[in-house]
């Protein structure tokens, strides 16, 4: 028998709430729009403070860790932003950062769906490790670029 969409949701929700609580991360439940799950997350990386959303999406069955970007591109260097974007999606796995291209904006999102199937911890610790990595590795260089110490050139060779 199937489980309904909203259960499953809590399940997961569930699951990730005892994953932070056994990694002694702090957080904050938020709420969510159309009745999804919403937690926050800070954390200070090697250089930069980097604020994560894990938000459980109880129609599509998905769950998304989103980071904002605190670097806003302006439209002179859009195309260099774009770049970096194609260039860091082209060389990982998994997960995708994505440029607005109106407002310069960047952001992180790693994306699984639990369409029937439970969740484990471990995958809640494998979304959760990859998008703190990936966003640390690269939140300095997207600031470097934008702020001229990194050349699009420069950039994509660190990659």
């Amino acid at each position: 028998m199937a489980i309904d969409k909203a259960k499953a949701a809590e399940n997961v929700f569930n699951t990730i709430i005892k994953h932070l609580d056994g990694a002694g991360l702090k957080y904050k439940v938020m709420d969510g729009r159309d009745g999804d799950y919403m937690i926050n997350f800070t954390m200070k990386g090697k250089d930069l403070p980097m604020e994560f959303f894990i938000v459980v999406d109880v129609k599509r069955e998905l769950i998304m860790i989103k980071s904002p970007d605190f670097t806003s591109f302006p439209a002179e260097k859009i195309g260099d932003a774009a770049k970096a974007v194609c260039a860091i999606n082209y060389a990982i796995a998994d997960g995708s950062y994505a440029l607005d291209v109106k407002d310069g904006h960047l952001m992180w999102t790693m994306t699984s769906s639990y369409a029937g199937s439970l969740i484990s911890e471990e995958v809640i610790h494998y979304m959760i490790a990859i998008s703190i990595i990936t966003v640390d590795k690269f939140n300095d260089m997207f600031m470097m670029l934008n702020m001229g110490i990194l050349d699009i050139d420069t950039f994509i060779e660190k990659i």
